[in-house]
């Protein structure tokens, strides 16, 4: 009988070995899956933020560098009917 339960014991512990090995490759296949998952939204996200900037921010910013060029060059020039 000692033999029969050390064996049933032996045959239990393989199987449940085998049972968590194959259910930790499914994790770690879905935890894989996830981070590409969230990688990939990560870059949407950034890409939507610098369009986001690019239209709100920098734009408005660079008409009024422009802005303040073109009057900074006139003042150069010597007309100084460009300051108000």
């Amino acid at each position: 009988m000692l033999n029969q339960t050390r064996d049933a014991l032996t045959d239990l512990r393989l199987d449940v070995t085998n049972y968590v090995n194959k259910k930790l490759a499914e994790t770690v296949d879905d935890l894989k899956f996830f981070r590409n998952l969230i990688i990939i939204i990560f870059v949407v996200l950034l890409l939507q933020i610098s369009l986001v900037l690019t239209f709100y921010v920098i734009r408005p910013l660079k008409k009024s560098f422009n802005q303040v060029i073109s009057i900074a060059e006139s003042i150069a020039k010597g007309d100084f009917s460009t300051l108000k």
